[in-house]
């Protein structure tokens, strides 16, 4: 028999927190140990001085390991790089790890940065933890700001998004990309740790924080008064009546019911039809598509790989589009050719691997016509191309004229859709001068020097290890706007380790992109954590309860920028009022009743009511102080005067030339005392 003994063991916010009680001595040891050989460390900060420099060249970038005082490391690792590389992973530290990572393992770490070549700039590194072969799959990314020459730690925690094996086809690799503008860098006291499942990523601290975050930033003044300027206008309701009299003193109630402006999300046609899942997460997946967005696009079934997989093609997609038709919810098309490897049917990889330029261009016609003649004007844009300056297998082998081209093809084949080119790695890299963006501008401005039919950019906007300044966010916009074309935010979420810095990022980043006069659409890459690429991203929980990030985003669109005023309308039958773009609905009272109501856009900055019908109002008669007769009557409906005469039956009715006032919502008429027998009538 086992001794028996007492035995805590914390392990915080975990359900097995606080276990006291009796259990056998030996268990309690097994217990402990299980707990401590979790927290296995991966890297440690002598480790740091292995890492190998990788680069293009020689030339491009030095590396050397330099002694420090005063820190918690002796050792530092300087980089310095004398040009800007095509990517960020072009010049960068690696170190590929041998140690076992189960998926959903938590590890958590710091390291300390300084910049040394006496510029204002910051030092830029950016970590990452992936896969070390394709697909790369990415655990963290989290590019660090540190400025000046003073050490800066940076601690930052994870959880593994997959399994990775200590072999060599499988393991992961931490990696500290450098590709960036000429620096003098020095890195030290890189230091990992794997805690398994042991303890939950919210123990740990994550340093995420951006400039401009503040409650009294300029910027923010700046932004409110930009939108006051662009995204309202001076309004004005109409009120006629059934006779197309102005119905005057009327109260009107306007509340604005759908943004001009573009509010969306991208949506699982599966998910939205119910082809999985609970109906109780369906219903509430759609009902989050109906009451918070204007606007959607369908995250993959349109794609060529998805589209081809069901039967007949597009079935999922085609469906999901009649479902969003009947609710009045327009859709845009995402996307017509993704030109990697990594995004075709395995037929047109085979095409491309043994370089038959001929079959891979048929194939890509004869997808562009099979998918756009199965939707030809149902879709309000397309991203015709996604990410041509990342993926660029077809280009390689084609020519980049054949970009021009398939804008073309796809013009011809839906005249109506608006064609759009969607790319990365432009908003998120905002003031860190990578050469991505400029990437970008170039391939925008070739593809409209050769005519090509572009009506539109889309930015993708996918944030995580680094949140760039909402400054430099709109300068970015800014740069783009150069083409005079309407910018879509297309694929927005925020994906860090701290709720709070989310919350204020989701809020800020809303803000810039509503305050840009060029941009039209602002759509979210999914919105519930039970259906979203990164979970921890989304809007809402997969309980359906709001993140903080939720509850930011919708206090702005639904409680910030809305419109619901009372108004009254004046002897025209019109009030004035000034509000944000878009539909309204409309309630019209006189009196205590409600005499019409309306859904309605205005139309040269008027709404119009359909007409009302109001009772004929009646004629009240008083013998006024003067000795003649005072007459009254309610102000609305209008349009009415009083005629007099001295036979009822048949007799000739004179007007009365004598103007009314209008006091307290009544007209009021005094006439002098008149001689024998005389009757009075309302008119119109």
């Amino acid at each position: 028999m086992l001794p028996v003994g007492r035995v805590l063991l914390k392990t915080p916010r975990d359900p097995w927190r606080f276990l006291l009680g009796l259990v056998p001595a030996g268990v309690a040891v097994f217990l402990a140990a299980i707990s401590l050989a979790a927290q296995t460390v991966v890297v440690s900060p002598g480790q740091l001085t292995a890492f190998t420099l990788q680069r293009p060249d020689t030339a491009s970038a030095t590396r050397t390991v330099v002694s420090i005082s005063g820190m918690p490391f002796s050792q530092a690792v300087r980089v310095q790089t004398v040009r800007t590389p095509g990517n960020r992973w072009d010049i960068q530290l690696n170190r590929p790890l041998s140690s076992v990572f189960a998926a959903n393992d938590v590890l958590a770490g710091e390291i300390w940065l300084r910049r040394l070549d006496g510029t204002n700039a910051s030092a830029l590194v950016e970590g990452v933890f992936e896969r070390s072969g394709t697909p790369y799959t990415q655990s963290l990314t989290r590019l660090w700001l540190a400025s000046g020459t003073n050490w800066t730690r940076f601690r930052f925690a994870f959880r593994c998004v997959e399994a990775y094996a200590g072999t060599t086809a499988d393991r992961a690799q931490f990696n500290l990309r450098l590709g960036f503008p000429p620096q003098t860098v020095e890195i030290g006291g890189l230091a990992l740790t794997n805690f398994g499942i042991t303890r939950p990523l919210a123990d740990f601290p994550n340093d995420v924080n951006y400039s401009g975050r503040e409650p009294e930033a300029p910027w923010r003044a700046a932004a409110a008064e930009r939108i006051e300027r662009l995204r309202k206008a001076d309004h004005a309701v109409e009120v006629l009546d059934a006779d197309g009299f102005p119905v005057p003193g009327a109260e009107v109630r306007v509340r604005l019911q759908r943004h001009a402006f573009h509010w969306g999300s991208a949506v699982d046609g599966g998910r939205l039809l119910g082809s999985f899942g609970t109906a109780s997460d369906r219903g509430r997946y759609q009902a989050v598509i109906t009451n918070w967005f204007n606007k959607v696009v369908l995250e993959n079934d349109l794609k060529w790989p998805s589209w081809e997989s069901t039967t007949p093609n597009g079935r999922t997609a085609l469906a999901a589009l009649d479902w969003l038709q009947a609710r009045g919810i327009p859709c845009r098309g995402h996307n017509l050719i993704w030109p990697g490897t990594n995004y075709l049917p395995s037929r047109v990889r085979s095409s491309l691997a043994s370089r038959n330029a001929a079959l891979v261009r048929e194939q890509i016609d004869q997808h562009f016509t099979n998918v756009l003649g199965a939707v030809r004007g149902r879709l309000v844009d397309w991203d015709v191309m996604n990410e041509i300056t990342h993926e660029r297998a077809v280009q390689d082998l084609l020519g980049d004229d054949e970009m021009v081209r398939w804008m073309q093809l796809a013009r011809n084949l839906d005249p109506a859709a608006k064609l759009f080119v969607n790319e990365y790695e432009n908003l998120e890299v905002a003031g860190t001068g990578s050469a991505a963006p400029g990437r970008f501008l170039d391939a925008l401005r070739f593809l409209k020097s050769r005519g090509a039919p572009l009506d539109g950019i889309g930015l993708q906007g996918h944030f995580g290890g680094f949140l760039p300044a909402p400054e430099d966010v709109y300068a970015q916009l800014d740069a783009f706007a150069e083409f005079g074309l309407p910018i879509q935010v297309t694929e927005f979420d925020v994906a860090v380790g701290d709720e709070a810095a989310q919350a204020d990022y989701v809020r800020d980043l809303t803000t810039v992109a509503f305050s840009h006069p060029a941009v039209t659409d602002f759509l979210m890459w999914g919105f519930w954590a039970g259906q979203h690429w990164k979970p921890e991203a989304a809007l809402f929980r997969s309980d359906w309860s709001l993140r903080p990030a939720g509850v930011a985003w919708s206090n702005l669109v639904f409680r910030e920028w809305t419109t619901d005023l009372t108004v009254r309308t004046d002897r025209s039958g019109r009030a004035a009022f000034r509000g944000f773009r878009g539909r309204y609905s409309i309630e019209v009272r006189v009196g205590n009743n409600v005499v019409g109501t309306a859904l309605a856009e205005p139309v040269e900055g008027v709404l119009k009511v359909p007409r009302v019908t109001l009772e004929r109002p009646s004629l009240e008669a008083f013998r006024a102080a003067s000795g003649g007769l005072e007459f009254t009557w309610l102000e609305a409906p209008s349009g009415y005067r009083i005629e007099s005469s001295v036979d009822l039956a048949g007799g000739r009715w004179d007007p009365i030339a004598k103007a009314p006032l209008l006091e307290g919502g009544l007209w009021r008429l005094e006439i002098p005392p008149e001689s024998g027998t005389r009757f009075y009538r309302l008119v119109r």
